[in-house]
């Protein structure tokens, strides 16, 4: 994997979908876990989503895939993007470049915040993450697996810059 620049320093991240009911609710307590695990519990991570829903439950098969892998999920509810939280966040992780593109347009943040979550895939960088969004739980668990080598690269990278500062 090509070595990522990360802004300095990293205490809130923003992960961002389109709903905000399957991706970035799984990539939000994946990340939460994953940070507490690393030593990084400083570092908070809120989602939201690109499409306007508001305060509805993630999907059932991403509450059951996350289940799966020891991440309770069941308590997220979705929450629109809004310029506060673009302009609090010190990271956006989105799951696909038009959600960049969107984020870009509306709010125009400091485009060295914002990334793909896949840039941090160890084997597929620069990936997009796939919408599950209708489908099966299966689905859910092989969008998960891209999920946790994306986040498990950013963690590494987060802990190695924590460990040099």
């Amino acid at each position: 994997m090509a070595k990522q620049s990360l802004p300095e320093p990293v205490n809130g991240i923003m992960v961002v979908c389109t709903g905000n009911i399957c991706r970035s609710p799984m990539v939000e307590g994946l990340l939460r876990k994953r940070l507490d695990e690393a030593g990084l519990q400083h570092i908070t991570v809120s989602s939201s989503g690109t499409a306007g829903w508001e305060n509805h439950p993630p999907m059932d098969p991403a509450v059951q895939a996350s289940a799966e892998i020891g991440v309770d999920i069941s308590g997220l509810r979705s929450c629109p993007i809004e310029q506060g939280m673009v302009e609090s966040a010190d990271l956006i992780l989105t799951m696909g470049r038009n959600h960049i593109d969107y984020i870009t347009e509306e709010f125009r943040p400091d485009s060295s915040k914002l990334r793909l979550l896949g840039d941090f895939h160890d084997q597929n960088p620069g990936m997009e993450i796939r919408d599950p969004y209708g489908t099966s739980v299966t689905n859910y668990r092989k969008i998960l697996a891209d999920i946790i080598r994306s986040v498990d690269g950013l963690v590494a990278l987060l802990k190695d810059a924590e460990e040099q500062a």
